[in-house]
């Protein structure tokens, strides 16, 4: 069996075959792969840049560079009398608070030692000490809110509601442990 260059028969030989090209499109209009890559490395860039720093470390401050810390001389406690609260045997030490130092206090923190006969220790308890209010509820607030200025005198409220049985309901006495204040 031979084959015939001419295949198929019966159609007429019309010269070189033509295959058809493809064309390639030529791209056009703006590039926004590499647009969109240089937009994310500018906005690493700056949030890198404008992150948060370490901060440099510094040395402790010496002896010499520690401001003066409030005292409990710098507290004057006066005019105490007690007031019976709404509730069971608690009860509300009413008085006034002189800041004799040269920062505003922002706290203050008693102990109050009830005693009993023969002028004995028979508890004691540690209260904060609160601005009385100045409203007609007579409830106590925060010196934190309103700092006592130095010179300056306030009226305070302790509130104490655990007294001991054997405590002999005189006015029991008053030690300040802790008075927080402003940096001058």
């Amino acid at each position: 069996m031979a084959t015939n260059p001419q295949f198929p028969p019966n159609q007429p030989r019309r010269g070189p075959r033509e295959v058809p090209r493809l064309q390639l499109l030529k791209k056009k209009g703006f590039p926004w792969t590499l647009f969109a890559i240089v937009v994310a490395a500018a906005l690493l860039a700056g949030i890198i840049y404008w992150l948060p720093q370490t901060p440099k470390a510094s040395n402790a401050p010496t002896g010499a560079d520690v401001p003066a810390q409030p005292t409990a001389n710098q507290v004057q406690l006066s005019g105490f009398h007690l007031d019976a609260a709404p509730l069971g045997n608690a009860f509300y030490l009413d008085g006034q608070l002189s800041n004799q130092g040269t920062t505003e206090i922002t706290g203050v923190q008693v102990q109050v030692n009830f005693l009993g006969n023969g002028s004995k220790v028979v508890g004691s308890e540690t209260r904060p000490v609160g601005e009385l209010s100045s409203r007609s509820d007579l409830k106590s607030e925060d010196l934190v809110d309103r700092p006592i200025k130095p010179n300056e005198i306030r009226p305070v409220r302790i509130y104490v509601d655990h007294a001991p049985a054997a405590w002999n309901h005189q006015l029991p006495e008053l030690t300040v442990t802790e008075v927080t204040a402003n940096k001058p």
